[in-house]
């Protein structure tokens, strides 16, 4: 994975780099990454873990990261993206799927519909059939 950095609109001249030269302890071929609204902390998240980054603390990733992904309780497995939205709250995408984290209970939002939901209806206005609903919902109505 490499990242860019930028001064205003321009790229610095030396980027992109590797994740792991730039935020050492933070391995490559990351899922995704975010800056957590609740302590302003950098997250890196990589198959079913997740790595804390402080850049003002020496070391910049504690000797206990690795922690498991489940300790963001809700939250699948090799995500594909994740990010703080304006609302306050964290979203966390996976195979065309999003679920809203609610940062103060620290859990998957509850709503009807559930989460997660179709990325595609919820966030894009893409308009189908499946109004939103993700497939594995819509196969459990079909065998009622």
């Amino acid at each position: 994975s490499k990242y860019w950095r930028y001064t205003g609109k321009k790229m610095d001249g030396d980027y992109p780099k590797e994740i792991s030269d730039g935020f050492m302890g933070i391995p490559n071929n990351i899922d995704a990454a975010m800056v957590w609204g609740g302590n302003g902390k950098i997250y890196f998240y990589k198959d079913s873990k997740f790595w804390r980054f402080d850049p003002a603390q020496k070391p910049p990733v504690k000797g206990t990261y690795p922690k498991p992904i489940s300790n963001w309780e809700g939250i699948p497995d090799n995500i594909d993206a994740a990010l703080q939205y304006t609302n306050g709250y964290t979203y966390f995408f996976k195979g065309g799927n999003y679920y809203r984290f609610n940062d103060r209970t620290f859990a998957v939002d509850s709503a009807d519909p559930p989460f997660p939901r179709a990325a595609s209806y919820w966030w894009f206005g893409c308009r189908s059939e499946t109004k939103g609903f993700v497939a594995a919902n819509k196969r459990k109505q079909a065998m009622r």
